[in-house]
C-alpha cells in the first residue's frame, strides 16, 4: 500500500523551509511574518501595533502567523498572537491548523499553548486527518498522543482512506501510540473504505509485537478486506512466520 500519509505530512515539513513569499502581501504584513518565523517578539508586536491583523494569511501556503509560529517552536510568539486574539484553528490551505503542525514538529509545549487557548483536537484537514493521526503517524510520543486524548481528541475519527488513528499506528509500527490508543477505546476492529482493520495493516508491515497487542485486545483474525484478504493472508505474502504462528493460535482460517 502506498503511503500517502508520510508524503503529506513530509511536504508539510519541506514547504516550511521555504522562504516567504510577498504575492500581495503589504510591507507591514510581511513583516509579520518574517519577525515571526525568525523569532523576534519585538518585531511581532510592532507589525501588531502597525495594525496588522494577527489572523492576516500569506498568500502561499495559506498559512497564518501562529501556524508559521506553532511550526518553528515560537512559543513566546504564539502565546502573544492569541493575546491578540488570533484564531487557534485557523487553517491553511490544506485545512491543517497551527496545532496540526506543532504535532508534525513533536513540540509538546506548544500543544499545551494550543489546547489551553481552546484549539480544535479533533480538527481534520482536507485529507480528513486529525492532530492524532498526525502524531501516531510521524511516531510522535506516547505523552504527546495522551495529552491529545485527555483535550477530547477523536480517537476513531476517519482520516484518509477512512483510517482511524489506531490504523495508522499500526501500520507505521508504533507500538506506544497503539497501547494508548486501545486503553483510549479506540476501535480494535474499526474498517477502512475498503475494510482493512489495524490487524490487517499490521500483519501486511510485518509488526509481530503490534499484531499480539491487536488479538490481546480481541482483534478478529478473520475479517477479510474488499480484496478478499485476511491478516494471515498478509503475513504470508510477507513470509512474516512469527505473525503467521500468532494469527493461527488466535484461530485465525486458513
Amino acid at each position: 500500500m502506498v503511503n500517502r500519509y508520510s508524503r503529506f505530512v513530509t511536504g508539510l515539513i519541506l514547504m516550511s523551509a521555504l522562504p516567504l513569499v510577498a504575492g500581495n502581501f503589504t510591507e507591514k504584513e510581511l513583516a509579520l511574518f518574517r519577525a515571526t518565523v525568525q523569532g523576534n517578539i519585538e518585531g511581532v508586536k510592532a507589525a501588531l501595533k502597525n495594525g496588522v491583523s494577527p489572523n492576516t494569511h500569506e498568500p502561499g501556503q495559506g498559512r497564518t502567523a501562529l501556524y508559521e509560529a506553532a511550526l518553528n517552536g515560537k512559543d513566546e510568539i504564539a502565546k502573544l498572537l492569541i493575546a491578540k486574539k488570533a484564531d487557534v484553528n485557523g487553517s491553511d490551505k490544506f485545512g491543517s491548523t497551527p496545532l496540526h503542525a506543532a504535532v508534525t514538529r513533536g513540540n509538546l509545549s506548544m500543544i499545551q499553548i494550543l489546547i489551553k487557548a481552546r484549539a480544535n483536537t479533533s480538527a481534520a484537514n482536507k485529507q480528513k486527518n486529525t492532530p492524532l493521526h498526525f502524531a501516531v503517524q510521524n511516531g510522535r510520543t506516547a505523552e504527546i498522543i495522551e495529552v491529545l486524548i485527555a483535550a477530547k481528541a477523536n480517537v476513531n475519527a476517519r482520516g484518509i482512506d477512512g483510517r482511524t488513528p489506531l490504523h495508522s499506528a499500526a501500520h507505521h509500527g508504533n507500538t506506544e501510540a497503539v497501547k494508548v490508543l486501545l486503553a483510549a477505546k479506540s476501535k480494535v476492529n474499526a474498517k477502512t473504505d475498503i475494510d482493512g482493520t489495524p490487524l490487517l495493516l499490521a500483519a501486511l508491515a510485518g509488526h509481530a509485537e503490534i499484531v499480539d497487542i491487536l488479538l490481546e485486545a480481541k482483534a478478529d483474525p478473520n475479517i477479510k478486506d474488499k480484496g478478499g484478504k485476511t491478516a494471515l493472508d498478509y503475513a504470508k505474502e510477507g513470509n512474516h512466520a512469527a505473525i503467521v504462528e500468532a494469527l493461527k493460535a488466535a484461530g485465525a482460517k486458513e
